[in-house]
């Protein structure tokens, strides 16, 4: 939620807008802290009442519920963090792109070079679990490999979400079964969390057997699992920035029905259940390395990561993509911007990260970096700046 605050904060600025924050609580579960919007509906519209917006933005969370519907249609509304399947006839929302989130994995687990994939699903049947799966099927089989889906009976939509033994059980047996190598993608890091549980009591070697991805980027979680998982961390900060965007349009058209806006993930945070550089020819390796050492070095090139694995070009191109499933130049770029980005937070000059980082010119950096995050280095440092004030 505070990263879904800080790109609502960030984009009402940038547009001149001031805001206010009703007042919400800290709730503590099992899934850790989490914050909700006071269910009291009644002091939530006394301050409405009070402040008289021309819009509200609400950080449902889940708690959409908790809104009192008769709230809806005295000014425009967004809601954000919604659900799939949410429905408010005078309001709107954002919500999570589950087809997004299915190719980012898709495009992490491909890099195994593997023939099969599978997904698993959330423990209740909600509709962002089964829109992730079918997204990811879909590219599997598009791809002309064999895809396999987790089979029987998930728990009814609105059951409580916790898995059981029974469940444990079933995954165990099903990855059992399931074709060696594989390349899994679950439908967030709970369920990831489980399938490698699932994978030690079966002596399955992640990744060499079974390669795990999953969704949410919970740092928390995702470095204490063994091995520590690889994760998709979704655009929170994008969120809070569409959700401005939609609200504008609501206040400018107020007539219109808006259609959901979807936001994806910023980057997969590889970690171990998705490294395979050790199990690939050791010429990848070495460009590999090369790449790793030396990207942010002026003038590396493609052309010096294939001296380094003394082989041609076109030998090498052909077993990199095979084992990484992109091109020589997007690693290096990728290098890149991890570079890039750390800088950012320390230099306001986008010329010096530009060569602090090995791009050859300030407009070669600023071409890469928007078409990998959709917005300009000075946008992306101010709105870490403002996140970390």
């Amino acid at each position: 939620m505070i990263r879904n605050l800080a790109g609502v904060m960030r984009a009402a600025k940038e547009r001149g807008w001031r805001t206010q924050i009703a007042p919400s609580k800290l709730l503590k579960d099992g899934n850790g802290l989490h914050f909700a919007l006071a269910p009291t509906g009644g002091s939530v519209a006394e301050l409405l009442d009070f402040w008289r917006p021309d819009g509200c933005i609400v950080i449902a969370s889940g708690h959409v519920d908790e809104v009192p519907l008769e709230l809806d249609g005295r000014f425009p509304t967004a809601f954000m963090s919604v659900k799939s399947d949410f429905r408010r006839p005078l309001a709107s929302g954002v919500t999570t792109d589950e087809a997004a989130f299915a190719r980012m994995a898709f495009r992490e687990l491909v890099r195994s070079g593997y023939r099969d994939y599978a997904y698993v699903p959330w423990i209740s049947d909600e509709r962002w679990s089964r829109e992730r799966g079918d997204a990811f099927a879909r590219l599997v089989s598009g791809s002309g490999k064999r895809f396999h889906g987790f089979p029987g009976e998930t728990g009814k939509t609105g059951e409580p979400a916790s898995p059981g033994n029974a469940f444990r059980e079933r995954l165990a047996s099903w990855l059992q079964e399931l074709p060696k190598p594989v390349g899994l993608f679950a439908a967030n890091d709970a369920v990831a969390s489980d399938v490698l549980k699932a994978c030690t009591s079966l002596g399955l070697a992640v990744p060499g057997a079974v390669a795990v991805i999953g969704v949410d980027g919970r740092k928390w979680l995702c470095e204490n699992t063994d091995p520590p998982l690889s994760s998709i961390a979704p655009d929170s900060e994008g969120m809070g920035v569409a959700a401005v965007e939609l609200l504008a349009e609501m206040m400018d058209s107020p007539d219109r029905i808006f259609p959901l806006r979807r936001c994806g993930g910023t980057e997969v945070v590889r970690r171990e259940t998705t490294r395979f550089e050790n199990m690939r020819d050791w010429r990848v390796s070495r460009m590999l390395d090369a790449i790793r050492a030396h990207a942010c070095d002026t003038g590396f090139s493609p052309r010096d990561a294939v001296r380094a694995a003394g082989i041609s070009r076109a030998r090498a191109d052909d077993l990199f993509r095979a084992a990484t499933g992109h091109t020589l130049l997007a690693e290096i770029h990728a290098v890149r911007l991890a570079r890039a980005r750390e800088l950012l937070s320390k230099v306001a000059r986008t010329d010096i990260v530009a060569f602090a980082s090995g791009f050859a010119s300030d407009d070669d950096f600023r071409r890469v970096f928007r078409r990998h995050f959709g917005t300009t280095p000075r946008k992306w440092a101010l709105g870490q700046h403002q996140t970390i004030g």
